[in-house]
């Protein structure tokens, strides 16, 4: 799976910020301000994060912060078991209705093997030709990505009382089995 970078025809128009994950202009609704989250900017940002299993590296400190500022709460949930290494998984919810929705994934990926033979370095987050390279762009953390800027766009058309919940889980390890 690759992303494009070229800038959505409705957003050509961008904004400086302190993050270059919310590069596309503030959205007012009602009295309050949502960032949109670009899904490039984010899966490079994540892809650059070497979080090979059972590592984290700060993949799900990164996209705690997104939601947080789209106005999830975040909570991050250490598992352990005697003998592995711990694994941290996060749940962000928004709002606090019954039925929710729910975005499920993880933020490590598996060894890149013989870093020589990638055409691309594999942390690196590149876009080449248009398209966005590295370990995770397509599983998962390219949809992580996409989840994030999903929920900025929903909220920005919805506003932030959904009046149901939404929620994204991910965690640092992938399963295996």
């Amino acid at each position: 799976m690759a992303f494009s970078n070229r800038p959505h025809p409705e957003r050509s128009r961008r904004t400086h910020s302190a993050s270059p994950i919310f590069r596309y202009p503030r959205v007012t609704l009602s009295n309050s301000l949502v960032d949109l989250v670009d899904p490039v900017a984010l899966a490079g940002e994540l892809i650059r994060l070497p979080s090979v299993t059972p590592h984290d590296e700060g993949a799900i400190a990164l996209l705690a912060g997104t939601l947080e500022r789209l106005g999830f709460t975040c909570h991050r949930l250490v598992f352990s078991e005697a003998g592995t290494a711990d694994i941290v998984n996060l749940y962000a919810r928004l709002g606090a209705g019954g039925r929710n929705f729910c975005f499920a994934g993880h933020t490590d990926v598996v060894p890149t093997g013989d870093a020589a033979s990638w055409t691309v370095a594999p942390f690196a987050g590149s876009v080449v030709d248009g398209m966005l390279c590295g370990r995770g762009a397509a599983d998962m953390k390219g949809a992580i990505a996409c989840f994030a800027a999903a929920a900025s766009r929903f909220l920005a058309a919805r506003g932030p009382d959904t009046r149901k919940a939404s929620r994204s889980t991910a965690r640092a390890k992938c399963s295996t089995g």
